[in-house]
């Protein structure tokens, strides 16, 4: 049967924020998984799609599908701390304006909801008739609620979209308008009326390697850093902060499907593997699995393999396996000390004994004895339930361990704040929780009742006094941009504390301290950025924790201290060398009293 209907044009929309660390290598550091993602971000869930469309012979006759990742690397401006949220621009616009596609479908995550709905917006201004879709798990529990607030998006799609987004396609085809009635299982629409529909409860992919691999298909093409797989989908627990999985039904990906992508993985360059799996130990057969598919494929070990894991369930016999493959970092959720805010959260207090047994078997991991283990410890600011108190004791407990006397079991700490997610237990009793979000962007908590704003940013500061006077990587934390406030007794107000006299905004021999700027990540602890009377080229003078083996204009006891970047010509000469002199005079007068 033929048509003479023409080809609809789909694009397949991620929207991606940059965040780079500008003195991270081409390889990921320790930290997290956007870390390794972050150069070259792309949407594997629109990948997923793509491939099972292409993968219908109805749907490839009657849609040509296209992938369109965005990213926005903007810089904020010189009065606004950093974002992590996506913000769309008008330049954005025109590229997905850019051909006059005949439906927008946008993959959604807590980055970039607003910017979609904007986007939205957008689109049906220049041209009303194109279809408007939006999934992922940021929209799970919120599609009755952004059918009726935003007129302009026509369908939200729940759950593991890969069947329900082809069905969606061949029935709009069919008709060419927004569905209004006989929707597929578990996408939602408007009726007549304007009442918000759905379909039935969408079912579960039983047999995941049904699922089209958008790798073997040719669709992305990920940098030799950025890989992104999964080995199974489904998550067995029900943290009350998590949004990672509604699913609670596992299923896991057969050996072959895992070979025949680690194979594409190599003949297409890359070397760094992230598993985006909740944790690949919840059963032995299915890390047994991995680990079998890995040598089958990488019998040179050529793959290095970013994951989480549950320290609960780790054994000596799993980690004998993971020891056959190269780790470039193993990330476990410590969240918190504290038992009340474990509970608050429907999870079990920690069990230091198993927890640190766990860091110890790990410590095997490390490419020789004497390198820094990969295992990353996450840690949760601004649970309900848990205390500026509480936060430090956590904090200090892992300090401890990483000056143990045998080697650090830990390699880094990632500190995330709090994040609400609408449809988790912690969003649906928020208010008895004292839970305050923003009410746009990335919902990073602004206060809890048991953890006011004010000991958030005392926590903040704490965190970075800790790093200096502990061996302990601690990376920037997650959200803690939420919380900037130079006004604040945070982190700004103890840099100010630590270079007195001198007050940001105020000359002193011939020299203007212009910004203190905390760093909150790694070994850097602030950056002072100073000017003279005339001219605006700047000095940046930068403080990192002490460490006696790394050259730099001068050793405190707690500091190194050295310029950050090239100084211009201008501002060289005697007068410099006396203000670096004069920086760490004041360093090693205040530095005593700080920490």
């Amino acid at each position: 049967m033929t048509t003479d209907r023409p080809v609809a044009h789909v694009r397949i929309v991620g929207l991606h924020r940059r965040l780079v660390d500008a003195d991270a290598g081409p390889t990921p550091s320790l930290g997290g998984y956007g870390d390794a993602l972050a150069q070259a971000p792309y949407s594997l869930a629109a990948a997923y799609l793509k491939a099972a469309g292409d993968a219908t012979p109805e749907i490839q006759r009657d849609c040509r599908i296209e992938i369109f990742d965005l990213v926005d690397d903007s810089l904020p401006a010189d009065t606004e701390a950093p974002h992590e949220e996506f913000r769309l621009s008008e330049r954005h616009v025109e590229q997905l304006a850019a051909g006059d596609p005949d439906a927008v479908c946008f993959s959604a995550y807590c980055w970039n909801v607003d910017a979609i709905l904007e986007a939205c917006a957008r689109l049906k201004q220049r041209r009303p008739e194109t279809l408007t879709v939006v999934g992922g798990r940021a929209v799970e529990d919120m599609a009755p609620a952004l059918l009726r607030d935003h007129a302009t998006l026509d369908h939200v799609v729940g759950g593991e979209a890969e069947r329900s987004f082809v069905e969606l396609l061949g029935r709009w085809r069919a008709t060419g308008l927004p569905l209004a009635h006989d929707l597929p299982p578990g996408v939602f629409g408007r009726s007549p009326s304007g009442d918000v529909v759905s379909g039935p409860p969408a079912e579960l992919v039983a047999d995941l390697d049904t699922i089209p691999s958008p790798y073997l298909a040719g669709i992305v093409q990920p940098a030799p850093e950025g890989m992104m797989l999964e080995l199974s989908r489904g998550c067995l627990n029900r943290c009350g902060y998590c949004a990672w999985n509604s699913a609670k039904t596992r299923r896991a990906f057969s050996q072959a499907r895992l070979v025949d992508e680690l194979r594409w993985a190599l003949r297409n360059e890359v070397r760094h593997v992230t598993l985006i799996d909740s944790a690949i130990n919840y059963e032995q057969s299915t890390l047994e699995r991995f680990v079998a598919a890995a040598e089958a494929a990488d019998p040179g070990r050529e793959l290095r393999y970013t994951y989480n894991l549950r320290h609960e369930l780790l054994t000596p016999a799993q980690v004998e396996l993971l020891g056959r493959l190269r780790a470039q970092q193993v990330l476990l959720g410590m969240e918190s000390l504290s038992e009340g805010a474990m509970r608050q959260s429907d999870r079990e207090p920690l069990d230091r004994g198993r927890f640190q047994a766990a860091l110890r078997l790990l410590r095997r991991l490390a490419p020789d004895p004497a390198a820094s283990p990969p295992t990353v410890v996450g840690v949760v600011l601004g649970l309900p339930g848990d205390t500026l108190d509480g936060f430090q004791r956590t904090m200090d407990y892992l300090g401890e361990l990483a000056a143990e006397p045998a080697g650090s079991p830990i390699g880094a700490v990632l500190v995330s704040l709090l994040q609400v997610f609408p449809g988790t237990t912690l969003w649906r009793r928020r208010a008895e929780l004292g839970i305050r979000v923003p009410g746009r962007g990335i919902p990073y908590v602004l206060e809890v009742g048991t953890f006011p704003r004010i000991d958030l940013q005392r926590a903040l500061s704490y965190l970075n006094k800790l790093r200096v006077c502990r061996p302990l990587f601690v990376k920037r934390p997650e959200g803690a941009y939420t919380l900037h406030d130079p006004r604040a007794p945070g982190p700004a107000d103890d840099l100010r504390r630590l270079v007195a006299p001198r007050v940001p905004g105020a000359f002193r021999a011939g020299w203007m301290l212009r910004a203190l700027t905390p760093l909150l990540d790694g070994d850097g602890v602030a950056v002072l950025t100073f000017g003279r009377h005339t001219g605006e080229a700047v000095v940046c003078v930068r403080l990192d924790r002490r460490n006696a083996a790394s050259p730099c204009f001068a050793h405190t006891s707690r500091f190194n201290v050295y310029y950050q970047g090239d100084v211009p010509r201008p501002l060289r000469g005697p007068g410099l060398d006396a203000l670096m002199r004069e920086v760490v005079g004041l360093l090693r007068r205040n530095e005593g009293t700080w920490g």
